[in-house]
């Protein structure tokens, strides 16, 4: 066998997705468990719009996400009090668990306060990304990898089973191909120097989480700055 374990064909995986301008990370952790490598492609001048914004931070997690998402952009000339978000949020946060994740928004120039308090939040940038990958390497454990790669959809726009170059094959090439095009789920054939899209297939009528995916997105942002 070309490979004893499945750590082994990282480098591949991760130069093919590098190759193609994704910015990667191994051992991704998300609510359903743990994703073997996750690449994401920044959009460069979405990324100088909200630098232009002085938004260096991250926004943070899930919750404050989706609270940064509720508050209406600057550019609708809308605004919302924080009367209505204490009732949409009510069963997740406390008033003053709520004025913090405010406050926190304002202090990282996300969101701006009027003086009676109404919030517009300072967008135009999201999304930050064009697109979002994730792959699952397994050496031959395929139903496993495939059961995977399915959960990985709720944050990837596209979701890929990295497997040996021969298993690859063998599998594209038997009736088992059909539960990777139902699930919407692609195959990598990968070797030492090499990776090769063996199978491409997505879900039809299918969209991942967008809050999801902007908490994605957050978790590289700092590591997206230093490279620049």
């Amino acid at each position: 066998m070309e490979f004893q374990r499945e750590r082994e064909m990282f480098d591949s995986a991760r130069k093919w997705l590098g190759f193609q301008g994704f910015m990667t990370k191994a051992e991704f952790r998300t609510p359903w468990g743990i994703c073997d490598l996750v690449g994401v492609l920044f959009n460069d001048s979405r990324v100088k719009q909200r630098l232009q914004l002085g938004q260096t931070e991250s926004i943070g997690p899930p919750l404050r996400i989706e609270l940064f998402d509720r508050i209406p952009d600057l550019e609708t000339g809308r605004a919302v009090g924080p009367g209505r978000l204490e009732r949409e949020f009510g069963e997740f946060l406390s008033p003053g668990q709520l004025r913090k994740e405010i406050d926190t928004l304002v202090a990282g120039k996300f969101v701006q306060r009027s003086l009676s308090g109404a919030l517009q939040k300072l967008n135009g940038w999201a999304p930050l990304h064009d697109r979002i990958v994730a792959v699952e390497l397994k050496l031959n454990r395929v139903q496993c990898a495939l059961d995977q790669a399915k959960s990985h959809l709720r944050i990837a726009d596209q979701s890929y089973v990295g497997l040996p170059a021969n298993v690859a094959l063998g599998v594209v090439q038997s009736k088992r191909v059909n539960e990777f095009q139902k699930a919407g789920v692609s195959i990598i054939a990968i070797s030492r120097d090499s990776c090769q899209v063996v199978l491409s297939s997505r879900r039809v009528n299918w969209k991942p989480d967008s809050i999801m995916q902007m908490h994605c997105v957050e978790r590289f942002w700092r590591t997206r700055l230093r490279g620049n």
